[in-house]
């Protein structure tokens, strides 16, 4: 049997999909189906999560300290399409806020993120992130 191939406009949805359910703070069983059930390894600044019970753990912790998070992407490579396997680079920039008691105030955040996938096709055929890595995080002049 072949393997579903992946199409660049697949992978551009799977991409707009994913940060829209993290600007929305979706619940996490909602989110894990963007995410390869075996194998998944994702980099932060702050460490590297394997597996889906990683991503699970991660997810808890960015929602508990950052809100308002908006993020807007600015541009996305989709490279071996109409492969089982796409290299992706998204640049995206992130805003958010956080706050630490007992701060008066939240503290505002603005990045620009470049990050790379690897994304494969899923047992039913949609495309899945199997690994990623956030390569840079430079602060934007101000926020949003």
């Amino acid at each position: 049997m072949n393997s579903p191939l992946l199409s660049e406009a697949s992978v551009r949805d799977l991409v707009f999909s994913w940060f829209a359910a993290l600007d929305r703070r979706d619940e996490i069983d909602s989110l894990t189906p963007f995410f390869a059930p075996n194998g998944l390894e994702m980099q932060f600044p702050e460490g590297v999560v394997s597996g889906l019970e990683g991503l699970r753990n991660w997810y808890s912790e960015v929602t508990g300290t950052f809100f308002d998070q908006k993020h807007e992407i600015r541009d996305i490579t989709v490279s071996a399409e109409g492969r089982t396997a796409a290299a992706v680079d998204v640049i995206v920039h992130w805003y958010a806020r956080t706050w630490q008691p007992p701060a008066a105030k939240s503290k505002s955040i603005a990045a620009e993120a470049t990050q790379h996938w690897v994304v494969v096709a899923g047992t039913d055929g949609r495309p899945v992130v199997k690994d990623y890595r956030v390569v840079s995080l430079e602060p934007l002049s101000s926020p949003a």
